[in-house]
């Protein structure tokens, strides 16, 4: 659910409820938000805000959930990747997926290319650092 799918007030108390959830079963407050779709507005940031996350989203969008082809995906990723890209994958889509294609094709690609496969929480350590 996003904010601009509920009222500013609905969206914090799920968002509040969930960091609860993820706290109590991990003893880890999680600091890192994705705004579902992507789609980030300003009662999006304020409710964040509150819970002290930082917004994460992606700048590489695979549309692996439209079930393109994983050689489509490949493509995409290929020609757009660079050092610190965020790309979106999504670990279920209904019926079958090309995620798992093409990833057996991009990781050991990218890997030959030099790049290496970080968290964003060390992504944004990385980034900090370059300041």
């Amino acid at each position: 659910v996003t904010a601009g799918k509920v009222s500013e007030g609905d969206f914090r108390r799920e968002l509040e409820k969930t960091h609860d959830i993820i706290k109590r079963l991990t003893g880890v407050s999680p600091v890192l938000f994705r705004p579902p779709t992507g789609y980030c507005d300003a009662a999006t940031v304020r409710s964040a805000a509150r819970l002290n996350y930082k917004i994460i989203v992606w700048n590489v969008d695979t549309k692996d959930w439209t079930h393109t082809g994983a050689e489509n995906i490949i493509s995409s990723v290929s020609t757009s990747a660079r050092g610190g890209c965020i790309v979106l994958f999504h670990d279920y889509v209904s019926a079958p997926s090309p995620t798992p294609k093409a990833l057996s094709v991009l990781i050991p690609s990218l890997m030959r290319s030099g790049y290496r496969f970080v968290t964003v929480s060390e992504l944004i350590s990385l980034d900090a650092r370059k300041s």
